[in-house]
């Protein structure tokens, strides 16, 4: 397993990509937005991409989680991509973290609260291109929280 740099048709050769399966001119469209964020990376076996994903800092101390995995991937894979969140968490000081899942993909949603630790902040109303309903999830790091 290599990180390379996050190119937009990686989502398009991802085998068996886990959640609701857009067409590949839509999944380009999004990859090629998603490519104008830094840092992210493609996680790869062979010359396959296994995952990507990458994130959106919205300002100081927040950023937002992009994530594409196969379904295939195994437990040193989802090891990896955890690692790779928690050093960017590190590395650009971090407070918060985000994420929107589709609210129907239900695998999606149990990935990022076990394994990524995110909490279910609420639901955003026909949100997704076909107004699907999406689910905000997020993480706040070290507990520091202002009310």
């Amino acid at each position: 397993m290599t990180k390379v740099a996050f190119e937009p048709w990686h989502l398009v050769k991802i085998p068996d990509m886990a959640g609701p399966r857009r067409n590949d001119d839509s999944l380009l469209a999004w990859g090629v937005r998603q490519a104008q964020f830094l840092p992210n990376v493609t996680f790869m076996v062979g010359d396959v991409p296994m995952a990507c994903g990458g994130l959106g800092v919205l300002h100081e101390g927040v950023a937002e989680v992009w994530l594409a995995m196969s379904s295939r991937v195994g437990p040193h894979l989802v090891r990896e991509v955890r690692g790779q969140l928690e050093e960017w968490i590190v590395d650009l000081h971090l407070h918060r973290v985000q994420t929107v899942v589709d609210a129907s993909f239900e695998q999606g949603c149990a990935f990022v609260q076990r394994v990524i630790g995110m909490e279910l902040e609420g639901v955003l109303r026909c949100m997704g291109p076909d107004r699907e309903d999406y689910v905000l999830y997020a993480r706040v790091i070290d507990g520091t929280r202002s009310r």
